[in-house]
């Protein structure tokens, strides 16, 4: 049987042009060259619309080699999901909407239809059997290695029934995929890593017919490019598309797939699943349990109306798969694309007065809804557990300032100074005593026992346009005089860029943190006297072309310290703004 040869790129929503341009300068452009220059060579090629988007502005002249190879047979194209949202985190009625989304895209912007469907990083649910037929696609490919069992199944085109549906699955050989992951873990170089491609091939090419083959994971040397002419040279007389191949061969063998992670795409050492790996993550499970609810406010318009249009471009990039990607947990370059999307999703919901927007969101499962405010200037979730700000989106710089892994902005400790005894009150839900009937202000408050203290944190938060106050109020509510204890305050800015802590050292009331890039001022003014510190959190991340480090957070903590004789109150407040300035 002949060669079924195929590539694909899954490049991140919000990575940068140097990834972009490294997958088209050592990867793609190659490829499709050696492809041209050989009318016997033929390939099956999965982008995302990000590539063709980005080809479109930068290399249009890619987008139109693609369309020409297309036109001669030479090349297939695979569909997928619209922005590459990951089949297994969306509602399984809308995988048909999606697919097609992505399938109308690829044919207006190549001329050619999609045959076959890829599903993103290759996390593979059985329930998108019943949707082939309805998509018009003949196939779905993916590899023959189940990560999640640890397990090579089945080598060959079989059909699947899935709830009385029937599709056919083309499993891909693992052996060539799993060479180039280990490699790519490494960065071995491209000398070694042609070798064993060359072993590889010598050894293996009878046993398969089929191959897909991460050019993401090979962005990282131009060199590495010299694969796919290894595999095509030692493929004998040609290649063949899969749509081909089902023209002219009866699949007649019945099995099946069981849900899961498949291929090398991911590291998957030490999670169960994705779901598993969100649910270990407080960013990403607040992100997605944010996502559902917004998918809940978008249902409430009116479909075809200017407002919904505007909402659906904004929330399907919301719920971009790559964030729940393990590689990418700590990249901040794809957490500002999310956020991004979320600020702009939020702006069109300010600028639509007329409907109803709910105010609450559950954005955490675990606790009580958070509260939704949307202001000219900004959008919050206010999250009674902790009572935190889990999210505020900053609609004109589109970015959101609490993005990180961290704790929200407001979160508070009680820590007895002699023990050194700490109770976190981020991890208790306070009680919502009121609110005003705009939803603009929201009384909170929790008793903790410290030692043989008992304190009362109340928390009046006040939104305006620009700005927010958080006015406390702390009282001994216990029998024994509170000494030597402090309430500390914790807020986990995410800047967009690092950028210098300012502050007068005279005083400890105002403290600002600005931004030129955007640009952008967070301001913090208290008013009383607090202790103080701060420290800058970074992380390192994988991404294509090597490990970098990414700027996570500034970490700003206040200390207030209590010495409170029994039924004794104090209060104190701290006004936080946001200024975005015009560009000169």
């Amino acid at each position: 049987m002949k060669l079924i040869l195929g590539a694909y790129s899954q490049l991140p929503q919000g990575s940068p042009d140097e990834e972009f341009e490294a997958l088209l300068a050592h990867q793609l452009s190659p490829l499709l060259t050696t492809i041209y220059n050989n009318p016997e060579y033929k390939v099956v090629l999965k982008l995302g619309n990000t590539e063709f988007e980005w080809f479109e502005k930068h290399h249009p002249e890619i987008n139109m080699l693609i369309h020409n190879l297309a036109n001669k047979n030479q090349l297939e194209l695979l569909s997928s999901t619209y922005k590459d949202s990951i089949f297994s985190l969306i509602p399984t009625h809308e995988y048909a909407n999606q697919i097609e989304k992505s399938t109308t895209y690829i044919r207006k912007k190549i001329g050619n239809k999609p045959k076959g469907l890829w599903c993103p990083y290759q996390v593979f649910k059985s329930s998108l059997v019943s949707v082939m037929e309805l998509s018009s696609l003949e196939y779905i490919i993916i590899s023959q290695f189940s990560s999640t069992h640890n397990a090579v199944l089945f080598n060959k085109p079989f059909i699947m029934n899935e709830l009385g549906k029937k599709a056919v699955i083309f499993p891909f050989s693992d052996r060539f995929s799993k060479e180039i992951a280990e490699a790519y873990r490494t960065k071995d170089t491209s000398e070694k890593l042609l070798n064993t491609i060359r072993k590889t091939a010598k050894s293996a090419m009878p046993s398969f017919s089929t191959v897909m083959i991460n050019m993401n994971q090979l962005m990282y040397s131009a060199g590495n490019s010299e694969v796919f002419n290894i595999i095509l040279k030692s493929g004998g007389k040609g290649c063949i598309l899969p749509s081909e191949y089902l023209a002219s061969h009866s699949v007649n063998t019945n099995f099946y797939f069981p849900d899961g992670i498949y291929g090398r795409d991911m590291n998957t050492s030490g999670i169960n699943s994705l779901g598993h790996n969100i649910l270990k993550d407080p960013y990403l499970t607040k992100t997605f349990n944010t996502v559902n609810s917004l998918r809940d406010v978008v249902k409430s318009y009116k479909k075809n109306s200017t407002a919904r249009t505007n909402l659906d471009y904004h929330f399907i990039r919301c719920e971009s798969g790559f964030t729940y990607i393990p590689e990418y947990r700590y990249n901040n370059l794809i957490k500002k694309y999310v956020s991004r999307n979320f600020a702009q999703f939020f702006n069109v919901l300010y600028q639509t007065p007329s409907q109803t927007i709910p105010v609450e969101l559950y954005e955490d499962c675990s606790s009580s809804p958070s509260k939704l405010i949307i202001q000219k200037g900004f959008s919050a979730l206010l999250n009674p557990k902790g009572s935190t700000i889990n999210l505020l989106t900053v609609n004109q710089a589109d970015i959101n300032l609490v993005m990180h892994n961290g704790a929200g902005l407001y979160t508070d400790h009680l820590r007895n100074l002699s023990t050194d005894k700490v109770v976190d009150l981020g991890n208790k839900t306070y009680e919502c005593l009121n609110s005003d009937k705009k939803n603009y202000d929201y009384v909170f408050s929790e008793t903790a026992d410290l030692d043989s203290f008992r304190i009362t944190v109340k928390k009046h938060f006040k939104f305006r346009q620009a700005s927010f106050i958080v006015e406390y109020e702390v009282e001994n509510s216990g029998k024994t005089a509170v000494q030597n204890t402090a309430l500390e305050i914790i807020l986990n800015i995410s800047m967009p860029e690092k950028t210098p802590f300012i502050y007068d050292k005279t005083q400890s009331r105002q403290f600002s943190i600005s931004d030129k890039t955007v640009p952008l001022t967070v301001s913090i003014v208290n008013d009383t006297d607090c202790e103080f510190s701060t420290r800058e959190v970074e992380h390192s991340a994988e991404t294509y072309l090597g490990e970098k480090l990414f700027y996570q957070y500034t970490q700003i903590k206040f200390k207030k310290l209590l010495n409170l004789k029994e039924g004794e109150k104090i209060a104190f407040s701290s006004l936080f703004r946001i200024d975005v300035y015009r560009r000169r």
